[in-house]
């Protein structure tokens, strides 16, 4: 005689809805386990049409086309510690509403080094994006224990035809 076997599988955590609705906001500070880490302010830099480049090489390292833009998040890491954190910014991803995938940064962040106890360091993670008005959010993982904190970013820019949008 056989027997059945069943067996059931418990996921333990927030469902992704949960987390986007609660991830925290502009401005505002989310505990870490070397302190806060808060989203200062976002800005979106609309990519560049032929006309916009005027000649300019379309292969230039860090240029954003038309129907794409820029999408600059600055953040300030708050050390409590009583030693040095080493930020990566490689634990910083975006995510939209419109892809499964997560984007990792592109180019060199500004401001990087080591922050010192009790020190802070304010720093930038640039992303290219569709203009395509998804929702946004920057999620940094932290890479010593893999715990995710999510920011609110907007939504993707939309230019209307021959406009440019600055949002700082």
């Amino acid at each position: 005689a056989g027997s059945a076997l069943s067996a059931f599988v418990l996921v333990q955590g927030v469902d992704e809805g949960t987390r986007r609705a609660s991830a925290a906001l502009e401005g505002e500070a989310v505990s870490t386990r070397f302190g806060s880490l808060t989203l200062d302010y976002v800005e979106h830099v609309p990519g560049l049409s032929d006309e916009d480049m005027g000649g300019a090489m379309p292969g230039m390292t860090g240029m954003v086309h038309a129907g794409s833009e820029q999408v600059v998040a600055y953040v300030t890491y708050r050390n409590n510690l009583r030693r040095a954190v080493d930020p990566t910014p490689d634990a910083f991803h975006l995510i939209s509403d419109t892809s499964d995938t997560p984007l990792k940064g592109t180019g060199a962040p500004q401001g990087t080094g080591r922050v010192e106890p009790g020190t802070i360091l304010q720093t930038s993670v640039r992303f290219v994006v569709p203009s395509d008005e998804a929702r946004l959010w920057l999620e940094y993982r932290d890479p010593t224990d893999g715990s995710t904190q999510r920011f609110s970013m907007g939504t993707a820019q939309q230019a209307a035809d021959g406009q440019s949008v600055h949002t700082h």
